[in-house]
């Protein structure tokens, strides 16, 4: 302190003197010309408080000034509660503390180095890469050179014949000391000379040419460690009891510098922490990226810590709302979660896990709120959020909400307890059933198909669980069960319940089939003894044709095949006068020879006394000009052309044909003349008479017409009417349709067609009939349809019938893996289950699964899912087999089965434990070192699980999940001793645990 006054009475001193001297004119305190002093060295900037100066020769001080310029051997003093800053070429700084003189030259021998001589004080000098000037830094009359091109923060401080350094930030190397080529972060040393206080000139500045040796005398190291708050931690204005907290060994005085450059370029605060271990921190004066540490002070050479940093915010923590769970299908949720009270175009970060410590995320979502994710799992899951800011800041995490999703839904099982015969043969059941917690209703599905088709649907309360059926049968009654939940959610069906008919219904059933039997039996005989009566008497006309045209005295040949008694002529269509009788029996065949003319209608009387169909035939007289027939030509349907066929006639002859609707022609509809080729055209159906003479050339037209003849122009095919449709599955992917329809009049044949549309653009089958019956074999996957049509002999087609769908096949579908899969012991609950999966099929809406340890099935059970995968719980070991139905929910499909799989269930041996290999026990490492685990294998292990701690009880203990038999450990471990031990793991299975063991870590 005397040191310190004395020094500052002097100044004053030389102070007044110099002020006098310049009043009065004195050399060294008038203006100089500074062109005259070569290049500035330095230039003084942020001048608080008294700063002098002294140009190169001047034996007084000057006072500096903001943008004092200082050259070669210029000196600087800077006094009590005083600093400034000097700006060197390159963007090297010094900072100068109180008490401080300071003097800057070249370096004769290399001008890019830089001399500061310390003659009292200290100094912060920071330098940057780009900066290519060393600095030489005097000790009594030797040199430490520092090397350019690197970035550092060094504090200098003058000590007696000596200088203390210490490296607050980078690293710089340097040169002339003995053992010491590198000054790195946190180190701090005191620098000597061997021949200290020699040499000197007296002015402070030591002889350049002086070889004096140095080197380092001391290096102090407190440890120094900073604890609160942690590298990058979040600390908001609202948290008011935060503080620093540190460990450090004891030194002379302490401080604590924050900033917000992470070079500490301006230092924000400073706090004198002697003697502490803890200081609030002035959260109040924060914001953003915060940059600390702490310096101890040891014979008055810094000691700096390593640097950390910390966030301040005006951060809230945000809170989640009471999160939502909705039912999507069997085994899968959606959750929904948001923030309460979200800021418009915030981001928020969402996270989901299955532990509350968050180590696997089973979901993330970075975005607005609110969040949905998707849930297939049951069990706990933990949920929390923080707010995204700019500049990396973010909140705290929320408070964790924990959110349980139930298991799906399970078959329940449905059991009898009580089944009895009442009065009349009704089965009188009871059923039973246990209820699950999730239960809202159950649903009692009740069908005398045992796939439950067509079944009849019962929906009970939760509190109901048993239910009464009382029922005549006559055939097996199936019964079902299924649990319905609040969501929606149905699980799938519990074993089929069969009640069969009761004794007395059995017998009634028995005596009731013997009299169906014996009335079929009697049907059968009398159809076919009708159909043997109507093969003896099947009787069938060959000739003459219909409207035939006979001459007098002339023979008529008839023939026929079966059985005929007699040939009935009359002359009136309906056989009611005028008969005469031709005895036929034991005969095919009679000629007839009329000896008048006239119309007549004949008939052949079968063997049974049944007549045939009439004809007609004319009899006319031998003439020039006799008509023999009317030839009917189809142009289209509804069109025809009628054409007189005249005995013996020419092909160039000419005629006059005449066409009428009454045999007396007192109307004519058409005449023609000339060749007979041509003919008449008719659109209406009905009778129609035609008469014909000659016409002459070259005279006129004889009066003699031909005799009338009569041609029956029917009407138009009707479309077929459908009478019965049947489909059978005839096979697992074959279809059988059976088509009746009703006899169509005049149609000698029919056209089946088949296609994709009702529209029938694209037919892809088209089959000809000639019996209005056909059974169509298809295994199309999608519906089809059928139409009839019917074909007569001239070739009209007749409209189509009403249009009839078939079904499509729905098979089963194609099974892509079936399995045991054993149960997870990272999961609650977790079991060995069945696992199948399958391709869907295109129109299944759901699909039916049975299970059974028979590969028959009749022990079988039958789940429902909508899913194309299907898990169920197995504990008995075996075979199980199973086969899948699609269901279409759909009268259009068939839904047929898949074949039946089987697969094999056995419990899995346990995972032994295996040995450690490496290291040894109590192997001793270096502090920092890699450390290599080993150990033996393990059958049946899929990954391998390493364990370590500090405490032989393994509390608090850190688990590796390895993939191979070896791990090493880069990043070392903290000092002291570690306990280690590892397992085998698979999904299902973990080893017992090894032998522990234990490293030495110094």
């Amino acid at each position: 302190m005397k040191k310190k006054l004395g020094f500052a009475a002097l100044v004053l001193f030389i102070g007044i003197i110099a002020g006098v001297g310049y009043l009065a004119g004195i050399p060294g305190l008038s203006k100089v010309d500074e062109t005259s002093l070569g290049k500035p060295l330095a230039v003084i900037r942020e001048i608080r408080s008294q700063v002098r100066h002294k140009y190169p020769g001047d034996f007084f001080w000057r006072t500096a000034a903001d943008g004092q310029k200082l050259y070669n051997g210029s000196e600087v003093f800077v006094g009590e509660k005083s600093a400034a800053l000097l700006h060197f070429s390159g963007n090297r700084r010094a900072r100068l503390s109180e008490n401080t003189l300071l003097r800057i030259s070249e370096d004769s021998g290399d001008r890019n180095n830089l001399i500061l001589a310390l003659n009292d004080g200290a100094f912060n000098l920071r330098s940057f890469p780009n900066d290519n000037t060393g600095i030489i830094l005097r000790v009594d009359q030797a040199g430490l050179r520092i090397g350019p091109g690197s970035k550092y923060d060094l504090y200098v401080k003058k000590k007696e014949h000596a200088l203390g350094l210490a490296m607050a930030a980078g690293q710089a190397s340097i040169e002339g000391v003995e053992d010491k080529q590198l000054l790195t972060h946190g180190e701090s040393v005191i620098v000597r000379s061997r021949s200290s206080g020699t040499n000197n000139s007296g002015d402070g500045r030591a002889q350049e040419t002086s070889k004096v040796e140095l080197y380092i005398d001391q290096t102090i190291d407190p440890s120094i460690k900073l604890l609160q708050p942690a590298e990058k931690q979040m600390i908001y204005k609202t948290e008011t009891n935060q503080a620093f907290l540190w460990e450090s060994g004891p030194a002379e005085r302490q401080t604590l510098e924050y900033s917000t450059h992470p070079d500490f370029y301006h230092i924000d605060g400073e706090l004198d922490v002697t003697g502490q271990k803890t200081t609030p921190i002035p959260v109040a004066k924060l914001l953003g990226d915060v940059f600390w540490r702490v310096v101890s002070y040891k014979e008055g050479v810094p000691h700096f810590s390593t640097n950390s940093y910390f966030k301040v915010a005006n951060l809230q923590k945000t809170k989640l709302s009471e999160p939502r769970l909705t039912f999507i299908e069997r085994g899968k949720w959606q959750l929904d979660v948001s923030v309460t009270n979200s800021a418009p175009d915030s981001r928020y970060e969402f996270q989901v896990s299955r532990t509350d410590r968050y180590q696997d995320l089973y979901d993330a979502f970075v975005g607005p709120s609110p969040f949905r994710s998707l849930i297939d799992q049951s069990g706990d899951f933990y949920l929390r959020v923080r707010r995204l800011y700019g500049n990396d800041l973010v909140s705290d995490w929320s408070d964790a909400i924990k959110v349980q999703v139930r298991n799906p839904l399970t078959a329940p099982e449905l059991k009898v307890t009580s089944q009895n015969e009442k009065a009349g043969g009704v089965v009188a059941a009871q059923l039973a059933w246990h209820g699950e917690d999730a239960a809202e209703h159950f649903l009692l599905r009740t069908s005398f198909n045992a796939d439950m088709r067509d079944s009849k649907i019962n929906r009970l309360p939760k509190s109901k669980t048993v239910f009464e059926i009382n029922e005549y049968l006559t055939k097996p009654y199936y019964i079902s069960l299924q649990t319905e939940s609040k969501e929606g959610e149905v699980s799938p069906s519990s074993n089929i319940i069969t009640l069969h008919p009761s004794a007395t219904a059995l017998k009634n059933l028995a005596a009731s089939s013997a009299a169906a039997k014996a009335a079929e039996l009697q049907a059968q005989k009398s159809a076919a003894a009708a159909a043997e009566e109507e093969r003896k008497n099947a009787l069938t006309v060959i000739s003459p044709e219909d409207n035939l045209v006979a001459y007098l005295g002339k023979p008529v040949r008839f023939e026929w095949s079966g059985s005929a008694r007699s040939l009935e002529f009359s002359t009136v269509p309906g056989f009611t006068q005028d008969i005469e009788k031709v005895n036929t029996a034991g005969r095919s065949f009679v000629e007839v020879t009329r000896k008048k003319t006239g119309v007549l209608y004949w008939r052949l009387i079968a063997g049974n006394g049944k007549p045939a169909a009439g004809r007609k035939m004319t009899v006319v007289a031998p003439s020039d000009i006799n008509l023999e027939r009317a030839d009917l030509r189809l142009i289209e349907r509804g069109r025809w052309e009628i054409t007189a066929k005249i005995r013996d006639a020419k092909n160039n002859q000419k005629f006059e044909v005449q066409l009428s609707r009454t045999p007396d022609f007192s109307t004519l509809l058409d005449s023609r003349k000339g060749p007979l080729s041509q003919g008449m055209e008719v659109t209406s159906p009905g009778t129609y008479y035609l008469r014909a003479q000659k016409v002459y050339a070259d005279k006129p037209s004889s009066s003699l017409w031909s005799n009338v003849i009569s041609a029956e122009v029917r009407p138009p095919l009707a479309a077929p009417v459908l009478l019965k449709e049947k489909e059978d599955l005839v096979s697992p992917v074959t279809v059988r349709v059976t088509v009746n329809w009703k006899p169509v009049t005049h149609a000698t044949g029919y056209i089946i067609e088949i296609a994709d549309t009702p529209k029938f653009g694209n037919v892809n089958l088209k089959v000809d009939l000639n019996s209005p019956e056909y059974a169509i074999d298809h295994s199309t996957k999608e519906p089809s349809y059928v139409r009839v049509l019917a074909r007569s002999k001239e070739g009209e087609i007749s409209p189509a019938s009403e249009v009839f769908k078939i079904k499509g096949v729905l098979p089963g579908p194609s099974v892509e893996r079936y399995e045991i899969s054993f149960g997870s012991i990272d999961v609650k609950g977790s079991q060995d289950q069945l696992h199948i999966l399958w391709t869907h099929r295109k129109n299944a809406k759901k699909y039916f699964i049975e299970v059974g340890r028979q590969e028959n099935l009749k022990d079988a059970k039958r789940f429902e899912t909508r899913n194309i995968e299907f898990f169920m719980p197995v504990k008995e070991e075996g075979w199980y087999y199973f086969r899948l139905i699609p269901s279409s929910e759909s009268p259009d499909f068939f839904d047929t089965p898949s074949q039946v799989y089987g697969v094999e269930y056995r419990k899995q041996s346990d995972l032994l434990a295996a040995a450690l290999e490496a290291p040894t026990k109590g192997y001793r490492f270096k502090s920092g070192d890699a450390i290599r685990f080993a150990w033996g294998q393990i059958l049946g292990a899929a990954w391998y699980e390493l364990e370590l701690a500090k405490k032989q009880d393994f509390s608090g203990s850190v688990v590796y999940k390895v993939e191979a038999r070896d791990y090493y450990l880069n990043k070392g471990l903290d000092k002291g001793r570690w306990y280690f031990r590892m397992r085998g793991r698979s999904s299902s299975q973990s080893s017992p645990w090894s032998e522990s063991s234990f490293i030495e870590v110094q």
